[in-house]
Protein backbone atom coordinates (compact mmCIF):
# COMPACT_ATOMS: atom_id res chain seq x y z
CA UNK A 1 0.00 0.00 0.00
CA UNK A 2 1.93 3.14 -0.81
CA UNK A 3 1.59 6.28 1.38
CA UNK A 4 -0.48 9.08 0.63
CA UNK A 5 1.43 11.76 0.00
CA UNK A 6 0.84 15.34 1.49
CA UNK A 7 -0.25 18.63 -0.45
CA UNK A 8 0.88 21.43 0.39
CA UNK A 9 -1.20 24.60 0.23
CA UNK A 10 0.64 27.97 -1.28
CA UNK A 11 -1.24 30.57 -0.64
CA UNK A 12 0.32 34.24 -1.80
CA UNK A 13 -0.19 36.37 1.44
CA UNK A 14 -1.93 40.08 0.28
CA UNK A 15 0.44 42.62 -0.67
CA UNK A 16 1.00 46.22 0.43
CA UNK A 17 1.62 49.81 -0.33
CA UNK A 18 5.74 49.13 0.59
CA UNK A 19 5.90 45.55 -1.39
CA UNK A 20 4.48 47.45 -4.73
CA UNK A 21 7.70 48.57 -5.51
CA UNK A 22 9.09 44.93 -4.98
CA UNK A 23 6.56 42.79 -6.15
CA UNK A 24 4.54 42.86 -9.21
CA UNK A 25 0.64 42.92 -8.56
CA UNK A 26 -1.98 40.16 -9.59
CA UNK A 27 -4.29 42.54 -11.00
CA UNK A 28 -5.73 46.09 -11.16
CA UNK A 29 -8.03 45.02 -9.07
CA UNK A 30 -5.45 44.24 -6.37
CA UNK A 31 -3.62 47.23 -7.15
CA UNK A 32 -6.84 49.21 -6.28
CA UNK A 33 -7.72 47.05 -2.99
CA UNK A 34 -3.63 47.77 -1.96
CA UNK A 35 -4.53 51.53 -2.42
CA UNK A 36 -7.49 51.54 -0.82
CA UNK A 37 -6.15 50.17 2.11
CA UNK A 38 -3.15 52.56 1.95
CA UNK A 39 -5.36 55.50 1.82
CA UNK A 40 -7.81 54.14 4.99
CA UNK A 41 -4.61 53.45 6.66
CA UNK A 42 -3.90 57.19 6.29
CA UNK A 43 -6.79 58.29 7.59
CA UNK A 44 -6.06 56.16 10.47
CA UNK A 45 -3.27 57.69 11.27
CA UNK A 46 -4.95 60.75 10.80
CA UNK A 47 -7.26 60.69 13.40
CA UNK A 48 -4.84 59.08 15.83
CA UNK A 49 -2.45 62.25 15.29
CA UNK A 50 -5.75 64.35 16.08
CA UNK A 51 -6.64 61.97 19.17
CA UNK A 52 -3.18 62.73 20.50
CA UNK A 53 -3.09 66.67 19.66
CA UNK A 54 -6.90 67.95 20.41
CA UNK A 55 -8.09 64.80 21.90
CA UNK A 56 -10.91 62.16 21.69
CA UNK A 57 -14.55 64.12 21.15
CA UNK A 58 -12.40 67.57 21.48
CA UNK A 59 -13.44 69.59 18.41
CA UNK A 60 -10.59 72.07 17.33
CA UNK A 61 -12.89 75.04 17.99
CA UNK A 62 -12.69 73.66 21.80
CA UNK A 63 -8.89 72.47 21.52
CA UNK A 64 -8.11 76.48 20.53
CA UNK A 65 -10.48 78.70 22.12
CA UNK A 66 -7.76 78.54 25.42
CA UNK A 67 -5.32 79.99 23.53
CA UNK A 68 -6.49 82.61 22.46
CA UNK A 69 -8.00 84.80 25.37
CA UNK A 70 -3.99 84.11 27.25
CA UNK A 71 -1.62 85.01 24.15
CA UNK A 72 -3.78 87.95 23.09
CA UNK A 73 -3.53 89.93 26.53
CA UNK A 74 0.24 88.72 25.93
CA UNK A 75 0.61 90.73 23.12
CA UNK A 76 -1.85 93.07 24.75
CA UNK A 77 0.92 94.16 26.82
CA UNK A 78 4.01 93.15 24.62
CA UNK A 79 2.01 95.85 22.16
CA UNK A 80 2.12 93.31 19.50
CA UNK A 81 -0.74 93.14 16.94
CA UNK A 82 -0.15 89.66 15.26
CA UNK A 83 2.01 86.79 15.53
CA UNK A 84 2.77 85.23 12.06
CA UNK A 85 5.67 83.33 11.94
CA UNK A 86 8.02 80.97 13.77
CA UNK A 87 10.85 83.45 14.44
CA UNK A 88 8.88 86.07 16.13
CA UNK A 89 7.44 83.43 18.75
CA UNK A 90 10.96 82.56 19.63
CA UNK A 91 11.52 85.89 20.04
CA UNK A 92 8.54 86.41 22.42
CA UNK A 93 9.45 83.62 24.44
CA UNK A 94 13.19 84.44 24.51
CA UNK A 95 12.48 87.69 25.84
CA UNK A 96 10.24 86.88 28.14
CA UNK A 97 11.67 83.33 29.41
CA UNK A 98 14.94 82.89 28.29
CA UNK A 99 16.36 85.87 29.36
CA UNK A 100 14.76 86.44 32.81
CA UNK A 101 13.17 89.45 32.32
CA UNK A 102 10.61 90.58 34.69
CA UNK A 103 7.01 89.17 33.57
CA UNK A 104 3.89 89.72 34.96
CA UNK A 105 1.82 87.87 36.43
CA UNK A 106 -1.14 88.51 34.55
CA UNK A 107 1.27 87.66 31.25
CA UNK A 108 2.66 83.84 32.40
CA UNK A 109 -0.40 81.91 31.10
CA UNK A 110 0.34 83.76 27.71
CA UNK A 111 3.96 83.00 27.72
CA UNK A 112 2.72 79.30 28.72
CA UNK A 113 0.17 78.79 25.90
CA UNK A 114 2.72 80.66 23.50
CA UNK A 115 5.17 78.35 24.49
CA UNK A 116 3.20 74.99 24.27
CA UNK A 117 1.56 76.37 20.92
CA UNK A 118 5.33 76.96 19.56
CA UNK A 119 6.38 72.99 21.09
CA UNK A 120 3.10 71.10 19.49
CA UNK A 121 3.42 72.86 16.24
CA UNK A 122 7.36 71.97 16.45
CA UNK A 123 6.49 68.76 17.23
CA UNK A 124 3.78 67.82 14.49
CA UNK A 125 4.53 70.34 11.72
CA UNK A 126 5.71 68.30 9.93
CA UNK A 127 7.31 66.06 12.12
CA UNK A 128 3.68 63.64 12.72
CA UNK A 129 3.20 63.99 9.60
CA UNK A 130 5.93 63.37 7.67
CA UNK A 131 4.65 59.28 7.34
CA UNK A 132 1.31 60.46 6.10
CA UNK A 133 2.73 62.96 3.20
CA UNK A 134 5.00 60.24 2.65
CA UNK A 135 2.18 57.49 2.24
CA UNK A 136 0.23 59.52 0.10
CA UNK A 137 2.94 60.57 -2.18
CA UNK A 138 3.45 56.75 -2.38
CA UNK A 139 -0.07 56.33 -3.20
CA UNK A 140 -0.16 59.12 -5.76
CA UNK A 141 3.11 58.00 -7.58
CA UNK A 142 0.98 54.45 -7.93
CA UNK A 143 -1.92 55.65 -9.00
CA UNK A 144 -0.84 57.71 -11.72
CA UNK A 145 1.22 54.37 -12.70
CA UNK A 146 -1.31 51.85 -12.70
CA UNK A 147 -5.14 53.58 -12.88
CA UNK A 148 -4.61 54.61 -16.71
CA UNK A 149 -6.77 55.68 -18.60
CA UNK A 150 -4.77 54.78 -22.03
CA UNK A 151 -5.99 57.44 -24.08
CA UNK A 152 -5.42 61.14 -24.96
CA UNK A 153 -7.34 63.98 -22.35
CA UNK A 154 -8.00 65.49 -25.87
CA UNK A 155 -11.55 65.50 -27.11
CA UNK A 156 -11.75 63.21 -29.70
CA UNK A 157 -15.32 62.26 -31.60
CA UNK A 158 -16.37 58.57 -29.99
CA UNK A 159 -13.73 58.78 -27.14
CA UNK A 160 -16.11 60.70 -25.31
CA UNK A 161 -15.59 57.98 -21.90
CA UNK A 162 -11.40 57.51 -22.41
CA UNK A 163 -11.33 61.52 -22.78
CA UNK A 164 -13.09 62.58 -20.11
CA UNK A 165 -12.12 59.60 -17.43
CA UNK A 166 -8.29 60.92 -18.63
CA UNK A 167 -9.17 64.88 -17.81
CA UNK A 168 -10.82 63.50 -14.78
CA UNK A 169 -8.00 61.37 -13.38
CA UNK A 170 -5.37 64.79 -14.35
CA UNK A 171 -7.79 66.92 -12.01
CA UNK A 172 -7.66 64.46 -9.06
CA UNK A 173 -3.59 64.59 -9.65
CA UNK A 174 -3.94 68.45 -9.58
CA UNK A 175 -6.40 68.25 -6.15
CA UNK A 176 -3.86 65.87 -4.53
CA UNK A 177 -1.06 67.64 -5.31
CA UNK A 178 -2.31 70.66 -4.15
CA UNK A 179 -3.39 69.76 -1.33
CA UNK A 180 -0.02 68.12 -0.28
CA UNK A 181 1.63 71.32 -1.34
CA UNK A 182 -0.34 73.55 0.06
CA UNK A 183 0.33 72.08 3.26
CA UNK A 184 4.22 72.47 2.91
CA UNK A 185 3.95 76.00 1.73
CA UNK A 186 2.38 76.73 4.64
CA UNK A 187 4.74 75.35 6.92
CA UNK A 188 7.54 76.85 5.15
CA UNK A 189 5.47 80.54 4.60
CA UNK A 190 5.08 79.91 8.96
CA UNK A 191 9.02 79.59 9.35
CA UNK A 192 10.30 82.11 7.42
CA UNK A 193 7.60 84.85 5.78
CA UNK A 194 4.23 83.80 8.09
CA UNK A 195 1.19 83.03 7.73
CA UNK A 196 -1.75 84.96 6.89
CA UNK A 197 -5.49 84.29 7.44
CA UNK A 198 -6.11 84.64 4.06
CA UNK A 199 -4.12 81.73 3.23
CA UNK A 200 -6.47 79.30 4.76
CA UNK A 201 -9.63 77.90 3.55
CA UNK A 202 -13.43 78.40 4.24
CA UNK A 203 -13.31 75.57 7.12
CA UNK A 204 -10.03 76.95 9.10
CA UNK A 205 -11.21 80.69 8.57
CA UNK A 206 -14.48 79.68 10.17
CA UNK A 207 -12.92 78.14 12.83
CA UNK A 208 -10.70 81.29 13.65
CA UNK A 209 -13.66 83.94 13.54
CA UNK A 210 -15.67 81.60 15.72
CA UNK A 211 -12.29 81.39 18.11
CA UNK A 212 -11.18 85.40 16.80
CA UNK A 213 -7.67 84.23 16.40
CA UNK A 214 -7.84 86.35 13.34
CA UNK A 215 -4.19 87.74 15.07
CA UNK A 216 -3.05 84.30 15.44
CA UNK A 217 -2.74 82.52 12.59
CA UNK A 218 -0.70 79.79 13.49
CA UNK A 219 -3.21 78.14 15.65
CA UNK A 220 -5.18 77.40 12.35
CA UNK A 221 -2.18 75.26 10.31
CA UNK A 222 -3.27 72.22 12.66
CA UNK A 223 -7.06 72.13 10.91
CA UNK A 224 -5.50 73.43 7.56
CA UNK A 225 -3.03 70.35 7.70
CA UNK A 226 -6.23 67.95 8.78
CA UNK A 227 -8.34 69.22 6.07
CA UNK A 228 -5.95 68.93 3.49
CA UNK A 229 -5.17 65.79 4.28
CA UNK A 230 -8.45 64.69 4.09
CA UNK A 231 -9.03 66.02 0.90
CA UNK A 232 -6.59 64.22 -0.72
CA UNK A 233 -7.81 61.02 0.88
CA UNK A 234 -11.42 62.15 -0.65
CA UNK A 235 -9.33 62.78 -4.03
CA UNK A 236 -7.91 59.21 -3.90
CA UNK A 237 -11.34 57.45 -3.35
CA UNK A 238 -12.69 59.08 -6.18
CA UNK A 239 -10.18 58.62 -8.53
CA UNK A 240 -9.66 54.46 -7.40
CA UNK A 241 -13.82 54.59 -7.93
CA UNK A 242 -13.38 56.28 -11.32
CA UNK A 243 -10.88 53.80 -12.20
CA UNK A 244 -13.13 50.84 -11.15
CA UNK A 245 -16.07 51.73 -13.10
CA UNK A 246 -14.01 53.10 -16.14
CA UNK A 247 -14.07 49.50 -17.65
CA UNK A 248 -18.17 48.92 -17.75
CA UNK A 249 -18.33 52.33 -19.42
CA UNK A 250 -15.73 51.05 -22.05
CA UNK A 251 -17.56 47.97 -22.47
CA UNK A 252 -20.89 49.78 -22.73
CA UNK A 253 -19.21 52.11 -25.37
CA UNK A 254 -18.01 49.06 -27.15
CA UNK A 255 -21.41 47.44 -27.15
CA UNK A 256 -22.86 51.00 -28.63
CA UNK A 257 -20.30 51.50 -31.14
CA UNK A 258 -20.40 48.22 -32.87
CA UNK A 259 -24.36 49.06 -33.36
CA UNK A 260 -23.48 52.27 -34.44
CA UNK A 261 -20.83 50.57 -36.90
CA UNK A 262 -23.62 48.27 -38.00
CA UNK A 263 -26.06 50.98 -38.76
CA UNK A 264 -23.18 52.65 -40.25
CA UNK A 265 -21.83 49.73 -42.57
CA UNK A 266 -25.79 49.59 -43.96
CA UNK A 267 -25.17 53.37 -44.97
CA UNK A 268 -22.13 52.83 -46.26
CA UNK A 269 -23.21 50.05 -48.78
CA UNK A 270 -26.49 52.08 -49.94
CA UNK A 271 -24.25 54.76 -51.01
CA UNK A 272 -21.84 52.99 -52.29
CA UNK A 273 -24.72 51.81 -54.75
CA UNK A 274 -26.55 54.97 -55.07
CA UNK A 275 -23.26 56.31 -55.94
CA UNK A 276 -22.33 53.24 -58.49
CA UNK A 277 -25.49 53.36 -59.67
CA UNK A 278 -25.57 56.88 -61.00
CA UNK A 279 -22.35 56.23 -62.28
CA UNK A 280 -23.66 53.85 -64.55
CA UNK A 281 -26.57 55.72 -65.64
CA UNK A 282 -24.16 58.44 -66.39
CA UNK A 283 -21.30 56.50 -68.27
CA UNK A 284 -24.76 55.17 -70.42
CA UNK A 285 -26.56 58.70 -71.18
CA UNK A 286 -22.76 59.95 -71.65
CA UNK A 287 -22.52 57.17 -74.43
CA UNK A 288 -25.61 57.86 -75.71
CA UNK A 289 -24.76 61.40 -76.20
CA UNK A 290 -21.54 59.99 -77.93
CA UNK A 291 -23.59 57.76 -80.43
CA UNK A 292 -26.13 61.32 -81.00
CA UNK A 293 -23.00 63.41 -81.70
CA UNK A 294 -21.80 60.88 -84.19
CA UNK A 295 -24.97 60.50 -86.21
CA UNK A 296 -26.01 64.24 -85.76
CA UNK A 297 -22.38 65.01 -86.95
CA UNK A 298 -23.17 62.65 -90.25
CA UNK A 299 -26.74 63.83 -90.50
CA UNK A 300 -25.17 67.66 -90.31
CA UNK A 301 -23.15 67.72 -93.15
CA UNK A 302 -26.17 66.89 -95.94
CA UNK A 303 -28.42 69.18 -93.77
CA UNK A 304 -27.85 71.81 -95.95
CA UNK A 305 -28.27 69.65 -98.87
CA UNK A 306 -31.48 68.52 -97.61
CA UNK A 307 -32.62 71.97 -97.32
CA UNK A 308 -31.60 72.81 -100.99
CA UNK A 309 -33.79 69.84 -102.25
CA UNK A 310 -36.69 71.21 -99.85
CA UNK A 311 -36.72 74.49 -101.80
CA UNK A 312 -36.35 73.34 -105.48
CA UNK A 313 -38.90 70.93 -104.83
CA UNK A 314 -40.73 73.50 -103.33
CA UNK A 315 -40.99 75.93 -105.83
CA UNK A 316 -41.23 72.59 -108.93
CA UNK A 317 -44.63 71.53 -106.59
CA UNK A 318 -45.72 75.22 -106.75
CA UNK A 319 -44.76 75.85 -110.34
CA UNK A 320 -46.60 72.38 -111.24
CA UNK A 321 -49.69 73.45 -108.92
CA UNK A 322 -49.54 76.63 -110.82
CA UNK A 323 -49.83 74.69 -114.46
CA UNK A 324 -52.39 72.54 -113.30
CA UNK A 325 -54.58 75.12 -112.40
CA UNK A 326 -54.48 77.33 -115.37
CA UNK A 327 -54.96 73.81 -117.44
CA UNK A 328 -58.23 72.84 -114.94
CA UNK A 329 -59.90 76.95 -115.49
CA UNK A 330 -59.21 76.43 -118.98
CA UNK A 331 -60.74 72.93 -119.39
CA UNK A 332 -63.58 74.32 -117.37
CA UNK A 333 -64.27 77.24 -119.60
CA UNK A 334 -63.39 75.54 -122.82
CA UNK A 335 -66.29 72.73 -121.70
CA UNK A 336 -68.36 75.97 -121.29
CA UNK A 337 -68.01 77.19 -124.37
CA UNK A 338 -66.01 80.50 -123.23
CA UNK A 339 -62.87 79.86 -124.93
CA UNK A 340 -61.54 78.09 -127.61
CA UNK A 341 -58.98 75.44 -126.42
CA UNK A 342 -55.57 75.01 -128.55
CA UNK A 343 -56.08 71.25 -127.26
CA UNK A 344 -58.55 68.27 -127.50
CA UNK A 345 -60.69 67.78 -124.33
CA UNK A 346 -59.35 64.38 -124.23
CA UNK A 347 -55.13 65.52 -124.30
CA UNK A 348 -56.04 68.05 -122.03
CA UNK A 349 -57.39 65.66 -119.73
CA UNK A 350 -54.17 63.63 -120.19
CA UNK A 351 -51.65 65.94 -119.76
CA UNK A 352 -53.47 67.31 -116.20
CA UNK A 353 -53.40 63.79 -115.17
CA UNK A 354 -49.86 63.72 -116.03
CA UNK A 355 -48.82 66.93 -114.36
CA UNK A 356 -51.14 65.45 -111.18
CA UNK A 357 -48.74 62.48 -111.07
CA UNK A 358 -45.83 64.15 -111.29
CA UNK A 359 -47.14 66.42 -108.32
CA UNK A 360 -47.74 63.43 -106.37
CA UNK A 361 -44.29 61.92 -106.93
CA UNK A 362 -42.71 65.81 -106.09
CA UNK A 363 -44.90 65.82 -102.90
CA UNK A 364 -43.72 62.78 -101.84
CA UNK A 365 -39.82 63.47 -102.52
CA UNK A 366 -40.60 66.36 -100.34
CA UNK A 367 -42.11 65.07 -97.64
CA UNK A 368 -39.01 62.50 -97.59
CA UNK A 369 -36.80 65.14 -97.29
CA UNK A 370 -38.86 67.17 -95.05
CA UNK A 371 -38.65 63.48 -92.94
CA UNK A 372 -34.94 63.93 -93.02
CA UNK A 373 -34.51 67.29 -91.70
CA UNK A 374 -37.13 66.92 -88.87
CA UNK A 375 -34.92 63.99 -88.15
CA UNK A 376 -31.88 66.16 -87.76
CA UNK A 377 -33.79 68.53 -85.65
CA UNK A 378 -34.96 65.77 -83.13
CA UNK A 379 -31.53 64.15 -82.69
CA UNK A 380 -30.11 67.69 -82.29
CA UNK A 381 -33.06 68.23 -79.43
CA UNK A 382 -32.33 64.37 -78.05
CA UNK A 383 -28.45 65.62 -78.07
CA UNK A 384 -29.40 68.57 -75.84
CA UNK A 385 -31.70 67.16 -73.53
CA UNK A 386 -29.22 64.02 -73.36
CA UNK A 387 -26.08 66.60 -72.23
CA UNK A 388 -28.64 68.52 -70.08
CA UNK A 389 -29.80 64.94 -68.61
CA UNK A 390 -25.73 63.96 -68.11
CA UNK A 391 -24.75 67.11 -66.60
CA UNK A 392 -27.67 66.43 -63.78
CA UNK A 393 -26.62 62.93 -63.60
CA UNK A 394 -22.50 63.90 -63.19
CA UNK A 395 -23.45 66.33 -60.27
CA UNK A 396 -25.81 64.28 -59.06
CA UNK A 397 -22.82 61.35 -59.29
CA UNK A 398 -20.74 63.76 -57.85
CA UNK A 399 -22.53 65.20 -54.87
CA UNK A 400 -23.30 61.24 -54.15
CA UNK A 401 -19.76 60.08 -54.71
CA UNK A 402 -18.95 63.00 -52.27
CA UNK A 403 -21.42 61.92 -49.53
CA UNK A 404 -20.05 57.62 -50.23
CA UNK A 405 -16.69 58.96 -49.46
CA UNK A 406 -17.70 60.57 -45.71
CA UNK A 407 -19.77 57.72 -45.03
CA UNK A 408 -16.53 55.84 -45.80
CA UNK A 409 -14.34 57.67 -43.84
CA UNK A 410 -16.76 58.13 -40.88
CA UNK A 411 -16.79 54.36 -41.01
CA UNK A 412 -12.89 53.62 -41.17
CA UNK A 413 -13.00 56.49 -38.38
CA UNK A 414 -15.37 54.60 -36.33
CA UNK A 415 -13.67 51.13 -36.69
CA UNK A 416 -10.09 52.65 -35.60
CA UNK A 417 -12.15 54.17 -32.64
CA UNK A 418 -13.93 50.67 -31.70
CA UNK A 419 -10.28 48.82 -32.47
CA UNK A 420 -9.01 51.42 -29.77
CA UNK A 421 -11.77 50.90 -27.18
CA UNK A 422 -11.22 47.10 -27.39
CA UNK A 423 -7.38 47.66 -26.79
CA UNK A 424 -8.13 49.78 -23.63
CA UNK A 425 -10.79 47.17 -22.42
CA UNK A 426 -8.02 44.78 -22.84
CA UNK A 427 -5.44 46.56 -21.06
CA UNK A 428 -7.84 47.51 -18.11
CA UNK A 429 -9.27 43.85 -17.97
CA UNK A 430 -6.16 42.06 -18.65
CA UNK A 431 -4.04 40.81 -15.78
CA UNK A 432 -0.94 40.94 -17.80
CA UNK A 433 -1.09 44.85 -17.98
CA UNK A 434 0.04 45.43 -13.61
CA UNK A 435 3.12 42.59 -14.93
CA UNK A 436 4.34 44.71 -17.83
CA UNK A 437 3.49 48.30 -15.87
CA UNK A 438 5.68 46.99 -13.63
CA UNK A 439 8.28 45.57 -15.59
CA UNK A 440 8.17 48.18 -17.89
CA UNK A 441 7.17 46.44 -21.15
CA UNK A 442 5.52 47.28 -23.86
CA UNK A 443 1.72 46.99 -23.28
CA UNK A 444 0.87 45.80 -27.02
CA UNK A 445 -0.35 42.53 -27.23
CA UNK A 446 2.00 39.92 -28.90
CA UNK A 447 -0.93 39.12 -31.62
CA UNK A 448 -0.78 42.50 -32.91
CA UNK A 449 3.63 41.57 -33.17
CA UNK A 450 2.90 38.27 -35.04
CA UNK A 451 0.05 40.38 -37.29
CA UNK A 452 2.24 42.82 -38.56
CA UNK A 453 5.39 40.08 -39.26
CA UNK A 454 2.72 38.41 -41.38
CA UNK A 455 1.43 41.37 -43.05
CA UNK A 456 5.63 42.24 -43.84
CA UNK A 457 5.44 38.68 -45.74
CA UNK A 458 2.60 38.89 -47.76
CA UNK A 459 3.41 39.11 -51.59
CA UNK A 460 0.99 41.96 -52.63
CA UNK A 461 2.30 44.15 -49.79
CA UNK A 462 6.11 43.64 -51.01
CA UNK A 463 4.90 44.27 -54.15
CA UNK A 464 3.39 47.75 -53.47
CA UNK A 465 6.16 48.74 -51.85
CA UNK A 466 8.56 47.81 -54.95
CA UNK A 467 5.80 49.23 -57.52
CA UNK A 468 5.61 52.18 -55.58
CA UNK A 469 9.79 52.70 -55.37
CA UNK A 470 9.82 52.32 -58.89
CA UNK A 471 6.92 53.36 -60.83
CA UNK A 472 7.78 57.29 -60.34
CA UNK A 473 5.53 59.13 -62.09
CA UNK A 474 3.40 56.81 -63.81
CA UNK A 475 1.70 56.17 -61.03
CA UNK A 476 -1.41 58.23 -61.85
CA UNK A 477 -1.61 55.95 -65.12
CA UNK A 478 -1.18 53.27 -63.63
CA UNK A 479 -3.86 53.74 -61.08
CA UNK A 480 -6.28 54.18 -64.19
CA UNK A 481 -5.32 51.07 -65.33
CA UNK A 482 -5.64 48.54 -62.04
CA UNK A 483 -9.09 46.82 -61.87
CA UNK A 484 -11.80 47.38 -59.48
CA UNK A 485 -14.39 45.39 -58.02
CA UNK A 486 -17.21 46.59 -57.43
CA UNK A 487 -16.63 48.77 -60.99
CA UNK A 488 -15.28 52.33 -60.20
CA UNK A 489 -15.75 54.79 -62.88
CA UNK A 490 -13.57 57.06 -64.75
CA UNK A 491 -15.25 59.70 -62.44
CA UNK A 492 -14.66 58.54 -59.24
CA UNK A 493 -11.07 57.09 -60.43
CA UNK A 494 -10.07 60.85 -60.78
CA UNK A 495 -11.97 62.09 -57.50
CA UNK A 496 -9.70 59.70 -55.86
CA UNK A 497 -6.80 60.90 -57.59
CA UNK A 498 -7.65 64.16 -56.83
CA UNK A 499 -8.22 62.89 -52.67
CA UNK A 500 -4.51 61.71 -52.71
CA UNK A 501 -3.33 65.15 -53.95
CA UNK A 502 -5.36 67.18 -51.55
CA UNK A 503 -4.83 64.76 -48.66
CA UNK A 504 -0.99 64.28 -49.91
CA UNK A 505 0.31 67.24 -51.62
CA UNK A 506 2.92 67.71 -49.87
CA UNK A 507 4.73 64.22 -50.07
CA UNK A 508 7.09 62.96 -52.36
CA UNK A 509 6.36 60.66 -55.62
CA UNK A 510 7.10 57.73 -54.12
CA UNK A 511 4.88 58.47 -50.85
CA UNK A 512 2.02 59.40 -53.42
CA UNK A 513 2.39 56.21 -55.44
CA UNK A 514 2.30 54.00 -52.02
CA UNK A 515 -0.95 55.83 -50.93
CA UNK A 516 -2.69 55.15 -54.40
CA UNK A 517 -1.94 51.82 -54.26
CA UNK A 518 -2.85 51.10 -50.47
CA UNK A 519 -6.21 53.02 -51.71
CA UNK A 520 -6.72 49.97 -54.23
CA UNK A 521 -6.33 47.50 -52.43
CA UNK A 522 -9.17 49.05 -50.02
CA UNK A 523 -11.20 49.55 -52.64
CA UNK A 524 -10.92 46.66 -54.78
CA UNK A 525 -11.77 43.42 -51.93
CA UNK A 526 -10.43 40.87 -55.07
CA UNK A 527 -6.75 42.65 -55.13
CA UNK A 528 -4.11 40.24 -56.42
CA UNK A 529 -0.48 40.14 -57.35
CA UNK A 530 -1.59 39.11 -60.95
CA UNK A 531 -3.47 41.97 -61.46
CA UNK A 532 -1.03 44.38 -60.55
CA UNK A 533 0.92 42.52 -63.56
CA UNK A 534 -0.91 43.00 -65.78
CA UNK A 535 -1.78 46.38 -65.38
CA UNK A 536 2.17 47.10 -65.72
CA UNK A 537 2.10 45.23 -68.68
CA UNK A 538 -1.01 47.39 -70.13
CA UNK A 539 0.96 49.94 -69.07
CA UNK A 540 4.88 48.64 -70.85
CA UNK A 541 6.66 48.91 -67.87
CA UNK A 542 8.48 45.82 -67.86
CA UNK A 543 11.69 47.31 -66.36
CA UNK A 544 9.24 47.69 -62.96
CA UNK A 545 7.99 43.84 -64.04
CA UNK A 546 11.83 42.82 -63.41
CA UNK A 547 12.24 44.14 -60.07
CA UNK A 548 9.12 42.34 -59.45
CA UNK A 549 10.18 38.85 -60.72
CA UNK A 550 13.44 39.46 -58.84
CA UNK A 551 12.07 39.89 -55.67
CA UNK A 552 9.33 37.20 -55.77
CA UNK A 553 11.36 34.75 -57.59
CA UNK A 554 8.87 35.11 -61.16
CA UNK A 555 10.19 33.78 -64.39
CA UNK A 556 12.96 35.80 -64.68
CA UNK A 557 14.91 34.30 -61.77
CA UNK A 558 13.52 30.62 -62.68
CA UNK A 559 14.55 30.97 -66.44
CA UNK A 560 18.22 31.94 -64.64
CA UNK A 561 18.53 29.00 -62.46
CA UNK A 562 17.60 26.99 -65.18
CA UNK A 563 20.56 28.33 -67.17
CA UNK A 564 22.96 27.95 -64.65
CA UNK A 565 22.03 23.89 -63.86
CA UNK A 566 24.04 21.34 -65.62
CA UNK A 567 23.46 20.17 -68.69
CA UNK A 568 22.06 16.37 -68.25
CA UNK A 569 22.81 14.27 -71.72
CA UNK A 570 19.61 11.03 -71.33
CA UNK A 571 20.12 8.42 -73.65
CA UNK A 572 18.44 8.26 -77.17
CA UNK A 573 14.93 6.52 -77.66
CA UNK A 574 15.47 3.91 -80.00
CA UNK A 575 12.41 2.52 -81.70
CA UNK A 576 11.83 -0.99 -81.56
CA UNK A 577 9.34 -2.99 -83.89
CA UNK A 578 7.55 -6.54 -82.73
CA UNK A 579 5.88 -8.69 -84.96
CA UNK A 580 1.89 -9.00 -84.93
CA UNK A 581 0.91 -11.59 -82.92
CA UNK A 582 -2.07 -13.22 -84.44
CA UNK A 583 -4.67 -14.50 -81.51
CA UNK A 584 -6.74 -17.80 -82.52
CA UNK A 585 -9.31 -18.98 -79.90
CA UNK A 586 -10.31 -16.88 -76.96
CA UNK A 587 -9.95 -13.14 -78.14
CA UNK A 588 -10.04 -11.68 -74.51
CA UNK A 589 -6.47 -13.45 -73.66
CA UNK A 590 -3.62 -11.87 -75.48
CA UNK A 591 -0.17 -13.72 -74.83
CA UNK A 592 2.76 -11.40 -75.48
CA UNK A 593 6.03 -13.09 -75.66
CA UNK A 594 9.48 -11.22 -76.01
Amino acid sequence: MTPATATLQFSRKSQTLEELDKERPKSLEAVREILREATTDVETKLSLIEVSLIGRGVTYADFIRPYVAPIVSLMKSLEIYEIYNKKQIEEIIHQGIETGEAVKESDLPGYHMLKECYHKIKEYLPGAFTAIFLEIEKILENLDKYCRSFSKAEEREYMDTPSHYEMKRQELWKLIRVNLDDVKDMIGRYQEDGVDIKMFGIHARDIGRGCECERLPFLLMFPQTCVNVRNACKGIRQWLKADEEYPSYIKDDIIDMEKKIEHKTREERESQMRSSQLEYKMRHVQQECSVLESELKKLIAREMAFNQDARKLEREINKLELEIGTLEQEKVMSSKGLIKSSHPPEALSRKIHDLKEKHHGLATKHSHVQAKIMLVEKKREMLRESNANASALRSASRKARTEHTNVEHELHTMNERLEELKQIYLYKTSHETPKKIFYGLPLAPKTTVKTTGKKNHDPLNRAVKIVAHYIEKDWMKLYRKLPFHPVRGTEMLEQDLDDIFQKSARNTVKELSHEALAKWRRLHTRATLEELKGALVELKRKDVLEHLEKAHGGSGGAASSRRNKPTIFKPARVAVSLPKIKISGDKSMVVQSI
